[in-house]
């Protein structure tokens, strides 16, 4: 499985070990080689019954176009060598680009060839299925081998035993405050400038900001400070969180908004419901089909005011009863179900390829 990048992505190291309770001998990869990733690990491992891939965009874009492209090239050839040497290929698609948008159109040419490459491919949701069947422009065959296997919750991955009292006052926040927050990788994407924006129309000095995470470089890192520099009402964490705080930052916190543009599966999404917190979203699909109505409160991406309204009114709202619909959902999404789908897929895949 790759790249699972474990010491830092509660997904990977979930879903593995409920995997191997299935019986199955996995080895994860998080470090290979520039030039070519896969067969430097094939040579370092062995020859593998199944290459699980995750985030392919690790392997196929960098930072300039050519050097994207020859990247890309190279990892499909290396995928097509591993299938002529009797390796089944799986992939679990998280993103329907990649992350940053980075060269769109080579993206998505790379992700529609992996596809039909690939021998089985995962996504988390009915909506992903049904969205990268069409940006691919897959045909019904390689459509028949999406598998819909749900993302696992992140209740017992994060401590989580510290009061809402004592996370505040760990993060000098007082008691009767009203606390919106975002959490996760800032990325452009996400609409943090527009969430910045929306708060600091709103009045109210007892309402704070809280946005927590790794920026994507220092010049958005940057950008972002200077948006928020005019509202001392606005709190930045911009770091990596160790799992500690995390829990301080998520039981400090109200309602959690995510005014993502576009979003096909998110780890933060999953994370805020864990920790039994109300969501603002912008209306998407996958926010649709993950939240329930009476955990969400949804606004129009498109209109520029819908997001002020709805950090207005979700003020008035039982947040915490909003966070419990929210818990008691994400509870159906344990990592044992989804690692026993998983292995199901496993053996599907070897089983055609034995007969």
């Amino acid at each position: 499985m790759l790249p699972t990048f474990q010491s830092y992505n509660k997904y990977c190291s979930a879903l593995v070990q409920d995997i191997e309770r299935e019986g199955v001998n996995i080895r994860c990869i998080s470090e290979w080689t520039a030039t070519l990733p896969l067969i430097s690990i094939i040579r370092n491992v062995g020859l593998p019954q199944i290459m699980h891939l995750h985030w392919i965009e690790t392997y196929t874009i960098k930072k300039s176009w050519w050097r994207s492209a020859i990247a890309s090239t190279i990892f499909l050839l290396e995928l097509l060598l591993l299938k002529m040497l009797g390796v089944k290929i799986l992939w679990t698609i998280h993103d329907d680009i990649n992350v940053d948008g980075h060269f769109i159109t080579l993206d998505v040419v790379v992700r529609r060839l992996a596809a039909k490459l690939a021998d089985s491919l995962i996504v988390h949701t009915y909506v992903a299925r049904e969205k990268v069947t069409q940006l691919y422009r897959l045909s019904a065959a390689v459509g028949r081998k999406i598998k819909v296997v749900p993302h696992g919750h992140f209740i017992e991955q994060y401590p989580n035993n510290i009061s809402r009292r004592d996370a505040r006052e760990k993060l000098g926040l007082d008691r009767d405050l009203f606390v919106i927050g975002m959490i996760g990788y800032v990325r452009p994407y996400k609409g943090i400038h527009d969430l910045i924006y929306a708060f600091r129309r709103l009045e109210g000095d007892r309402l704070r900001l809280l946005i927590a995470g790794q920026p994507m470089d220092n010049s958005f890192g940057d950008a972002v400070k200077e948006t928020a520099r005019t509202d001392e009402r606005i709190h930045l964490y911009l770091k990596f969180l160790p799992d500690e705080e995390i829990q301080e930052f998520l039981n400090s916190v109200d309602v959690v908004v995510f005014p993502y543009s576009r979003s096909l599966t998110s780890g933060s999404l999953i994370l805020a419901m864990s920790f039994a917190k109300a969501v603002i979203a912008a209306d998407l699909p996958m926010i649709r089909e993950v939240v329930p109505d009476e955990g969400r409160l949804l606004y129009a991406a498109d209109e520029p005011a819908a997001l002020v309204r709805a950090l207005t009114d979700i003020q008035t709202k039982n947040v915490a009863s909003m966070g419990q619909e929210n818990l008691k959902r994400i509870r159906r999404f344990d990592w044992r179900s989804s690692a026993k789908a998983t292995v199901g897929i496993y053996r599907e895949v070897t089983d055609a390829h034995a007969a």
